[in-house]
C-alpha cells in the first residue's frame, strides 16, 4: 500500500512532468515577467489558483487541465489557472507538447489574459515561425 501512495504522490507532486510542477513553473514565469507584474501587481502580491471554489473555506482548488495523444504520437497537455494580484487579476493559459523522444514537456504558448488589456505572451514557440511562413512567396509560391 505505502508503494502505491508512494508512487502516485511523485506522479503527481513530484515528478517534472507532473501538473503540479508545471503548474509552480508557469506560475513563477508570470511573476517574474515585467509585462505581467505591470499588469497584476508587484510579484510578491500576486498568487496562483486553480478553478474559483463556492466555499471560503476551500482551500485545494483544482487545476484544470487535460491531456491528449495525437495521431503523431505527440503528447498535448492544456492547462489554465487563475492570477491575482492587488491591481488587476487574470486568466493564464497554457499549451506544452512532448515528443515520443523527448523527455520533458515543451511550451508551446504561455499566456495571460486581463480584462482591459491585450494578452501577454509569455512564451509562444510559434510566433517566430509564423513571421517566417510567408517570406518570400506571393500566392503561396516562392518566387526567389
Amino acid at each position: 500500500m505505502t508503494g502505491a501512495v508512494a508512487t502516485v504522490l511523485y506522479l503527481e507532486v513530484f515528478s517534472m512532468d507532473s501538473k503540479t510542477a508545471i503548474f509552480n513553473r508557469a506560475a513563477g514565469k508570470v511573476k517574474k515577467d515585467a509585462r505581467c507584474v505591470e499588469v497584476l501587481g508587484p510579484k510578491k502580491e500576486i498568487i496562483a489558483f486553480g478553478e474559483p471554489s463556492w466555499s471560503r473555506w476551500a482551500r485545494n482548488r483544482t487545476i484544470a487541465s487535460r491531456t491528449e495523444k495525437d495521431k503523431a504520437g505527440i503528447d498535448h497537455l492544456y492547462m489554465h489557472f487563475n492570477v491575482q494580484g492587488p491591481l488587476n487579476a487574470g486568466v493564464v493559459n497554457l499549451h506544452m507538447t512532448k515528443r515520443p523522444d523527448e523527455s520533458e514537456f515543451e511550451y508551446r504558448f504561455l499566456s495571460l489574459d486581463v480584462k482591459g488589456h491585450e494578452r501577454i505572451y509569455i512564451e509562444n514557440a510559434d510566433a517566430g515561425k509564423l513571421d517566417k511562413r510567408n517570406q518570400g512567396k506571393m500566392f503561396g509560391v516562392r518566387w526567389w
